[in-house]
């Protein structure tokens, strides 16, 4: 691919415990948690211990569909996809203030890092800031990890590389079919994770099930648009 400059950003999915939310009422002003506002008083919580510790951070609540973040900021924002109340829960019923938990479903997105920036020590920070509270994580939660390329998109090409490394990783099969085969993805994921659709192995991509590696090769290399290389990068069942 040449040499290029990468950047990437993440988005960590989390569960903020109760004693935390009530934490966050208190800290605007509120003598109990007020359901209707508990997202905006959480997010708003760690956006201003982010910036306590130094890092430039918002409570991210869009107005419309067409919004985005500030992507230069650290973000607290929510995501549906995350359900607070599962069975992979461990925090009591009697560790909440009021006995009956109330947690809130928080995702931290993080800035875009750019070539040069010390990103590890401001992540370092951001983990460190965050584990000064109560934050949970069940078998909704996870990790999201953005790579792009610096001042452009990816070409044709570059997505094509990226569609044929991903499909070689995954293969572990001696015959390189997928009739017979374990996912290199599935080895390092929580099984948890595995039952959520939205984390699967792009093997299991309807158009790429089934084929020998050489094919699937062949077929992505075939791809004439960026609309028709990227559902090949992943998993759409």
């Amino acid at each position: 691919m040449g040499d290029i400059l990468l950047t990437f950003g993440f988005e960590l999915e989390l569960i903020v415990g109760s004693a935390t939310v009530l934490q966050a009422a208190k800290s605007q002003g509120h003598t109990k948690v007020n359901p209707s506002s508990s997202d905006r008083d959480v997010y708003t919580y760690f956006a201003r211990q982010f910036t306590a510790s130094g890092l430039d951070a918002y409570a991210y609540l869009p107005t419309s569909t067409r919004s985005r973040p500030d992507y230069s900021k650290w973000n607290f924002t929510h995501d549906l996809s995350i359900v607070e109340e599962t069975s992979s829960m461990s925090e009591s019923i009697h560790s909440s203030p009021d006995r009956f938990p109330i947690r809130v479903g928080m995702e931290l997105v993080s800035p875009v890092f750019q070539p040069g920036d010390d990103w590890t020590l401001l992540v370092h920070t951001a983990m460190s800031t965050l584990n000064k509270s109560r934050i949970l994580v069940n078998s909704s939660t996870g990790l999201h990890v953005h790579v792009g390329v610096q001042d452009r998109r990816f070409t044709l090409e570059e997505l094509k590389r990226i569609a044929e490394f991903v499909i070689i990783f995954e293969r572990k099969s001696v015959s390189f079919s997928l009739s017979n085969f374990v996912a290199a993805f599935d080895q390092f994921v929580n099984p948890r994770r595995l039952m959520n659709d939205d984390v699967q192995s792009n093997c299991k991509n309807s158009v790429l099930t089934g084929l020998p590696i050489l094919e699937a090769i062949e077929l992505i290399e075939s791809s004439n648009s960026e609309q028709e290389a990227s559902p090949l990068l992943f998993n759409d069942s």
